[in-house]
């Protein structure tokens, strides 16, 4: 979560009021924003509809804004110190892709009913896990065909399938990838060495 830097000198309503506007993240902390019209306040990133200056009260604090009669916004989550929208929205993008890694029809349906766009997607996925999120989906994938090879007695293609793989050759590559071996010579690996 970003912070606005600390400085002797207050920031003056017209800041904050472009703060409001650009949905800046780094004024996040240094003041909230409540709109008399729906009794709602918010952190200055909030990515609600904008609201009609006329309309806009400034607060240095939650306390004040609830002091006031104003209530939490339900997307941005003042009242929360350690509210991360971005860190939220990864964390479920995650959970889909460990939920549907062997149907990439369903992930890209669930995916596109979060309302987010793929580009703004791809930024938060680098910027919380370090990865794109194609490479974490492999790593899941991978994960599962791992766990399959050691637990079970099923062919390669089947394992691939099941894993979320299109075909036998996007799996050993894949596989190579993240382990670097192949998916029979690590099986193998697990049985000492048998066949």
């Amino acid at each position: 979560m970003h912070h606005a830097a600390q400085t002797n000198t207050p920031m003056t309503d017209d800041a904050r009021w472009r703060a409001v506007v650009a949905c800046d993240s780094r004024a996040d902390g240094a003041f909230f924003y409540a709109v008399k019209t729906t009794g709602i306040f918010c952190r200055p990133s909030c990515n609600s509809k904008t609201p009609l200056r006329r309309n806009v009260r400034f607060f240095g604090t939650v306390d004040e804004a609830v002091q006031d009669g104003f209530r939490p916004c339900k997307r941005c989550r003042p009242e929360l110190h350690d509210y991360d929208p971005g860190r939220d929205l990864v964390g479920q993008v995650k959970q889909v892709y460990e939920n549907h890694y062997a149907d990439i029809r369903m992930v890209k349906d669930v995916l596109a009913g979060l309302g987010v766009s793929r580009n703004h997607l791809m930024r938060l996925f680098r910027q919380h896990e370090g990865c794109t999120q194609t490479q974490y989906l492999v790593r899941v994938q991978v994960g599962n065909a791992k766990m399959l090879l050691r637990e079970t007695q099923d062919g390669i293609l089947e394992i691939a399938l099941a894993s979320g793989f299109a075909s036998l050759s996007s799996f050993y590559k894949r596989f190579r990838e993240i382990t670097g071996t192949t998916p029979t010579a690590w099986r193998e690996s697990l049985q000492g060495g048998k066949p």
